[in-house]
């Protein structure tokens, strides 16, 4: 393998950009190649991030021996789909969150990357920003305590009704675009898997024609709910063990707000715009013992750290740091979700 991770992109997203300078600053990865099926489109985006090649269907780009891995930013609809599809060529793929539609298609990928022995990852960037790996070094030496309540939540306003984010058909809808950080996070924080939710959530118009007390939405999955309505806001309370509860929100149609707090017996940690860092220096807000304590954390590129971790595992025939198990885990919690914003009850996992 060359000495570089060679990288082609499916699709333009905008999302893309935040790759494009990550690349750019890394030693370890180079951007090769851009897959558009529009090439008028492919062209402008090859020739605006400096990629060498442009092809005009995605397959051709997947079947190309110039590139190693591929970064999915496709509509959350079709993650699955194109990274299976990556997988079955050999090609390592980093792919934007969510990684599937639900928990089933997730399996789908984890047969897929042990089948074409390569290395797929989940893309939740905030993990490897220094921030958030001090957050969690905080946690683990006990600063606060037996840790009792998690508050995460993620919310921005949508101003664009016909956004692509609020098409069923693609897996859109406030939890699978922001919520899934908040529940990523609370996850990670709390080092352990859920044992149950409880989730109500406001619906768009397609949901108001569903019934609670339908039958069938005891038995929903995420894809079920993507046919009757996207969802525009959610607030959940998720039950860990050791009587650990996280309260949990996100929303479309709220202002824009970010933030993750954590309180224990000994004191409470709590951390501003946890998943938009970036490289100015970051502070995390530590009170215990009545004293107040700003610890102050160098910035990064978070994008960057994730690209070179993933060329480190890939070129040197490692583990990533986020597994695809960790992602079977976060795909449950959010199917889970889902069946309870319908049903209104608490869903075990």
């Amino acid at each position: 393998m060359p000495q570089k991770l060679r990288w082609g992109v499916v699709g333009t997203a905008k999302i893309a950009d935040q790759l494009v300078r990550a690349w750019d600053l890394s030693n370890t990865n180079e951007l090769v190649a851009i897959a558009s099926r529009e090439r008028a489109t492919g062209r402008a985006w090859a020739e605006k991030n400096h990629a060498e090649q442009v092809f005009d269907s995605y397959e051709k780009m997947l079947a190309s021996n110039i590139i190693d891995a591929v970064y999915i930013p496709l509509p959350n609809g079709l993650h699955k789909e194109w990274t299976v599809k990556a997988a079955q060529q050999g090609k390592h793929v980093l792919c934007e969150k969510p990684l599937a539609d639900n928990a089933g298609q997730v399996e789908e990928i984890i047969a897929a990357r042990d089948a074409n022995r390569v290395t797929i990852m989940e893309a939740f960037m905030y993990r490897f920003h220094p921030k958030t790996l001090k957050l969690k070094q905080l946690l683990d030496e006990g600063k606060v305590g037996d840790m009792k309540i998690i508050r995460a939540t993620f919310t921005f306003f949508l101003s664009e009704p016909r956004n692509i984010r609020m098409n069923a058909s693609l897996a859109g809808g406030a939890l699978m675009d922001v919520g899934c950080y908040p529940v990523n996070i609370s996850r990670l924080v709390a080092g352990t898997e859920p044992i149950a939710v409880y989730a109500r959530a406001v619906w768009g118009e397609a949901a108001e024609t569903v019934s609670h007390a339908d039958p069938f939405i005891h038995t929903l999955t995420a894809d079920d709910a993507h046919q009757i309505g996207v969802d525009h806001t959610m607030s959940a309370v998720m039950e860990f063990p050791n009587h650990v509860l996280a309260v949990v929100d996100w929303s479309f149609t709220a202002a824009s707000h970010q933030w993750i707090g954590v309180s224990g017996t000994k004191g409470h940690i709590g951390v501003t715009a946890p998943f938009r860092m970036g490289e100015e220096d970051q502070i995390i807000l530590y009170d215990h013992d009545g004293k107040h304590e700003d610890v102050v954390v160098q910035g990064a590129n978070e994008y960057q750290k994730m690209v070179d971790h993933f060329a480190d595992a890939v070129m040197n025939h490692k583990a990533v740091s986020y597994t695809l198990e960790n992602s079977l885990g976060q795909a449950r919690t959010l199917d889970a979700l889902y069946r309870s914003a319908r049903c209104g009850e608490r869903v075990m996992l």
